[in-house]
């Protein structure tokens, strides 16, 4: 009975960190399936981190827009080339602005997985960049406070932001199992102080 229980809070706690919860959710992501929650960023090379749409099928089975906000992204041209290439030419804003940033199709795109776009990174700090253990969120814009999908019949619904470990050393970092002792809700509420932590942090500045 134990290791049942052990083991469906295992794959309940996967399917958290992939970004398929319950709710909609838009996350970033190592690929285009909204499955890695990590990525490394060698020196010379290019990363993709990928922004994507996981829907709950339930109420939402597609979207025809999103708004959101990435916090936690710090670099300067020193550190790194950055470049976007999104999946609709109808965006406004910048997802590593300090407003925010939305994205509209002009035909319902159908779930459950969305992927909205890319950013790449070409690391050119010999230093390193990111940091170890960086990590990124998705969280509600700063101009209008949404973090949300508008679905096939054009009505806005809230969604749930996940978070990405940029450099990863300091496991688990393959959106893995916590141990045996941590409950759900403290990974959730873990996740939720970060994101608000970060939030916090960039109306600051």
């Amino acid at each position: 009975m134990k290791k049942s229980v052990i083991a469906v809070f295992a794959l309940g706690l996967m399917l958290l960190a992939s970004g398929a919860s319950a709710a909609n959710t838009i996350g970033l992501f190592g690929d285009v399936d909204g499955t890695l929650c990590s990525a490394d960023f060698p020196l010379y090379q290019t990363t993709n981190v990928h922004v994507v749409v996981i829907l709950d099928m339930i109420d939402t089975t597609g979207i025809t827009a999103a708004e959101f906000l990435i916090g936690g992204v710090e670099f300067t041209p020193a550190d790194a080339i950055v470049s976007a290439a999104w999946n609709s030419p109808l965006t406004i804003g910048d997802p590593l602005g300090p407003d925010g940033f939305s994205i509209a199709f002009t035909d319902c795109t159908p779930g459950p997985i969305v992927p909205l776009g890319m950013i790449s990174f070409f690391v050119i700090n010999a230093a390193g960049w990111p940091a170890a253990n960086t990590t990124w969120c998705v969280v509600p814009t700063n101009d209008s406070g949404n973090l949300a999908v508008v679905d096939c019949n054009y009505v806005t619904v809230p969604a749930d932001g996940w978070c990405f470990i940029a450099n990863c050393t300091d496991g688990p970092c393959d959106c893995g199992v916590a141990s045996e002792e941590t409950t759900w809700g403290a990974v959730k509420a873990l996740y939720y102080d970060l994101c608000l932590k970060l939030r916090f942090s960039a109306e600051r500045a």
